[in-house]
């Protein structure tokens, strides 16, 4: 393990690095891998989101967790390789969902837009709405899910309102359907 330079005092901060570090960094990461994954996936298929868009805070909040090397490196006994596995898999992956469970559960404003229907179709004994504008996979899966909840037989609808929730990061959860 490196020693820490002459000039510099050991404080506190110091000592907890060295003794729990890589515990710490072995936990978030098995956190991250076995139950942020799955936390994640469950959160991007209730927000409106493009998955580029995913990926992209994947990559930032991954980032974000490998600038702490600077500060951390001489104190913890770790190799850069498995450093940069903890600041993806564990530090990047507890920080993007603790974005999206943020931005779920604080809303900033609401609103709404009607869509038409193309047609609506079972499938596997559920419902596929399928919209006649071109809004993308997310939201038609969303409003398959509201069809289901609500409907035994086949609606005979031709709009769908659908109700946005906007979070505080900007992205928009779908807070209800209303069909006309």
């Amino acid at each position: 393990m490196s020693q820490l330079f002459l000039n510099e005092e050991e404080t506190p901060f110091h000592i907890f690095i060295k003794k729990y570090g890589v515990y710490i960094a072995m936990a978030s990461t098995a956190f991250g891998l076995f139950a942020g994954i799955p936390l994640l996936i469950y959160l991007a298929n209730i927000t409106v989101v493009n998955a580029a868009v995913i990926l992209l805070l994947i990559f930032i909040c991954g980032g974000l967790g490998l600038v702490q090397w600077r500060w951390v490196h001489r104190m913890i006994d770790m190799e850069y390789h498995q450093f940069a596995m903890y600041a993806y898999s564990g530090f990047g992956m507890c920080l993007i969902n603790f974005i999206f469970i943020l931005n779920f559960f604080i809303p900033i404003s609401e609103h709404s837009e009607t869509y038409s229907i193309k047609y609506i179709g079972v499938y596997n004994r559920q419902f596929e709405v399928h919209l006649v504008e071109d809004v993308g996979t997310t939201i038609e899966n969303l409003v398959s899910d509201f069809t289901n909840q609500q409907f035994e037989k086949t609606p005979l609808v031709t709009k769908v309102t659908v109700n946005y929730n906007t979070g505080l990061f900007g992205f928009d959860t779908v807070g209800g359907c209303v069909f006309e």
